[in-house]
């Protein structure tokens, strides 16, 4: 892969930076693959760069903090079970590897109009927050005409989130927003999407638009 990609940390385990690898360069890595955090809003928070290289005799092997100038060591850097992460790289072949499992990768769903019953793609659990639509992008906004319906064990609604990306007044809106309880999803809902589980999708789409649910790749380590 290269460019920016969106990775969910996958299991029940939180995930120690330094068990996290980079594969598929043929001699050195200066910084071309980092990741990044973010906080509750999406905004990025830190960033760490996969180093592998010699310098006059010294090597320097492992993620380097770049905001605090030093090497992760082991236990200082932790990843929750189910947290997003911003990987980028600006080398075409690289991929992230934890203990020997490389990551899954990303999910595209074509969306049709009215609905499409979707199923969380992977064995573990999904954010709802690490789920996002593209399609609308050349009209610059979207105001609910992407919505998922979540179902009880009858097949009946319980949930209704709409996906918003506009600005009102020189307010952004951006994220699921939940019809039920008036308000945007946030960290702290809590809200996931279980591993298998099915769901609506809802879209209402002008002739020659098409809308898509991407899923993140999911980070897992290996058993």
């Amino acid at each position: 892969m290269m460019g920016l990609s969106f990775v969910q940390i996958g299991g029940d385990n939180d995930m120690d930076l330094t068990k996290l690898t980079v594969v598929g360069y043929a001699e050195k890595s200066s910084g071309e693959f980092q990741i990044q955090t973010l906080d509750e809003y999406g905004r990025t928070v830190k960033q760490y760069m996969w180093h592998d290289f010699d310098k006059k005799g010294s090597p320097y092997l492992g993620w380097y903090d770049g905001l605090e100038g030093k090497y992760v060591q082991e236990g200082e850097v932790v990843f929750s079970a189910g947290k997003g992460l911003w990987v980028m790289t600006t080398v075409e072949g690289l991929s992230l590897m934890c203990n020997g499992q490389v990551m899954t990768a990303a999910q595209t769903i074509p969306l049709q109009n009215n609905g499409l019953m979707v199923a969380n793609p992977f064995p573990v659990d999904v954010p709802l927050l690490n789920l996002w639509a593209t399609g609308y992008d050349d009209t610059g906004k979207s105001s609910g005409e992407i919505q998922l319906q979540t179902l009880d064990e009858y097949g009946r609604t319980i949930k209704q989130y709409f996906w918003h990306d506009f600005t009102k007044k020189g307010s952004v809106y951006y994220g699921w927003f939940d019809g039920l309880e008036g308000k945007y999803v946030t960290a702290e809902d809590n809200v996931v999407l279980n591993a298998g589980k099915a769901f609506w999708a809802i879209c209402q789409m002008e002739q020659g638009r098409q809308f898509y649910l991407n899923f993140p790749a999911i980070l897992t380590e290996a058993k």
